[in-house]
């Protein structure tokens, strides 16, 4: 009896350590300070920490930066070194096969020369007929597989916008997205918040839905950064000119409760669970 209760606590010891990461992985805080601008030159940095700086992504352009760290260990360097010693592997790989190949190749070459001989002497123009036929119908079968292809994309494309216009609870749809951006951004603790944007495509009219669309979402951006944030079309001339600088936080739990609670949704559990009909 004592040896059950003994197990059963181990247990329990177990159990209770494993409820205490993954509530440290869940409400943990993630860290994200994000750059990026294209006025005079293109340069974008982003640092990613998590798990108090335990694990870290760091993207920097103007030191052609790329790394990930895991307690304040470049993971770069375990693959460098991987890397450096299957090289090494490789090169007595290479010595010894060019070894036996340069044996090989020697006795072979005479038996190639020979027979490239024999092969010229009894190549006639009908082979050669043959060949180009036989090329002209790989290209015309190559040609029409990608007609094919293309239009079985052009028709899924379709299908699907019509879809969309003809889904019952495209509404509901609507609402529950515009809820979902609203939670997410909420969720997000921005600390720093500055857009400069100058924009224009290379028609009026979808200039003016992106316009319509920016609208709609800066409203739900915390107040005191809404006058740090300046996006202006150009209805004339297509460009994209952008400064921005963001700083924030948030959690898993955070981002993935929202998500949870679209997902439980009616209109959103048939669109997932839907066989494609």
């Amino acid at each position: 009896m004592s040896i059950l209760i003994g197990l059963l606590k181990i247990i329990g010891i177990i159990l209770a350590l494993l409820l205490v990461i993954i509530c440290i992985i869940i409400f943990c805080g993630i860290n994200l300070k994000l750059s990026f601008n294209n006025k005079e030159k293109i340069s974008y940095f982003v640092k990613l920490t998590y798990l108090f700086g335990l694990f870290s992504y760091t993207l920097n352009s103007e030191n052609n930066l790329n790394t990930i760290k895991i307690l304040g260990i470049n993971i770069d360097k375990f693959k460098k070194n991987k890397d450096i010693s299957k090289k090494e592997k490789t090169k007595k790989k290479k010595q010894k096969d060019k070894n036996l190949d340069e044996d090989i190749e020697l006795k072979n070459n005479q038996q190639l020369e020979e027979n490239i001989n024999n092969e010229e002497e009894n190549i006639n123009l009908e082979d050669n007929n043959k060949i180009k036929e036989s090329n002209k119908e790989n290209k015309f079968e190559k040609f029409k597989s990608k007609i094919y292809y293309f239009k079985i994309k052009v028709n899924n494309i379709i299908n699907q916008i019509k879809f969309i216009v003809q889904y019952p609870d495209k509404k509901e749809i609507l609402k529950l997205s515009l809820l979902l951006l609203k939670r997410l951004l909420k969720a997000i603790k921005f600390r720093k918040i500055k857009i400069n944007i100058d924009y224009g495509l290379d028609e009026p009219f979808k200039t003016g839905n992106v316009c319509g669309i920016i609208s709609a979402i800066i409203p739900f951006l915390p107040k005191r950064f809404i006058n740090d944030i300046k996006i202006l079309p150009d209805f004339e001339n297509q460009l994209f000119l952008a400064n921005i600088e963001i700083k924030c936080k948030t959690s898993l739990f955070k981002i993935l409760l929202p998500i949870i609670l679209f997902i439980s949704k009616k209109p959103i559990r048939k669109i997932i669970f839907s066989k494609g009909e």
